[in-house]
C-alpha cells in the first residue's frame, strides 16, 4: 500500500532563514546594494526558492494543511485545493473519498492507499471543517498487526 506524505504548513525559523538567505542572495548578485554583479549568486539563490517551492512535487501522494485550507494530491499530477469553510460533506468509500464543496463534487481516487492515512486525511478534513462526514467502511483506524 502507498503511503500518504502530511505535511502541516507553517513557517518555522528554518524555512525564514533559508528563504532570506535565498532573497539575499538575489539581491546582492543583481547589484541592488553593491555595483558587483553574480549571476552565481542570482542562480544559486533562485534554486533555493526553487527548492522550496517544489517540495510537493516530490511525493506522489502528498497532503499539505493549515487552519484555512487544505491541498490534497494523491494519485494525480496536480492537486486540488478546498477551502475547509467551504467543505460541506465528506464521504469515503472503499476506492474514493468524495468531497463536496458549495454543492460540487470532487471525487479523490484512494486506489492502494493505506488505509490509516485515509483516516487521517479524513481526521483532517472533519476537524478544521464542519463537514458531515459519511463513511462506507469502517470507522475504526485499521492497524496492521505486527
Amino acid at each position: 500500500m502507498k503511503r500518504i506524505k502530511f505535511k502541516e504548513f507553517s513557517l518555522n525559523w528554518y524555512s525564514i532563514i533559508s528563504l532570506i538567505f535565498a532573497v539575499a542572495l538575489i539581491m546582492f548578485g543583481s547589484g541592488i546594494f553593491l555595483d558587483y554583479i553574480n549571476f552565481v549568486l542570482v542562480f544559486f539563490g533562485f534554486l533555493i526558492i526553487l527548492f522550496y517551492l517544489s517540495r510537493f512535487f516530490w511525493y506522489k501522494n502528498y497532503v499539505k494543511y493549515n487552519s484555512k485550507s487544505v491541498f490534497i494530491r494523491i494519485n494525480t499530477f496536480l492537486g486540488k485545493s478546498f477551502k475547509f469553510d467551504d467543505i460541506k460533506k465528506v464521504k469515503v468509500t472503499s476506492s474514493e473519498m468524495i468531497i463536496t464543496t458549495n454543492s460540487i463534487n470532487h471525487i479523490i481516487d484512494l486506489h492502494k492507499i493505506d488505509r490509516n492515512d485515509i483516516d487521517d486525511m479524513a481526521d483532517i478534513l472533519i476537524d478544521n471543517s464542519k463537514a458531515e462526514y459519511t463513511s462506507e467502511v469502517m470507522h475504526e483506524k485499521f492497524y496492521k498487526k505486527p
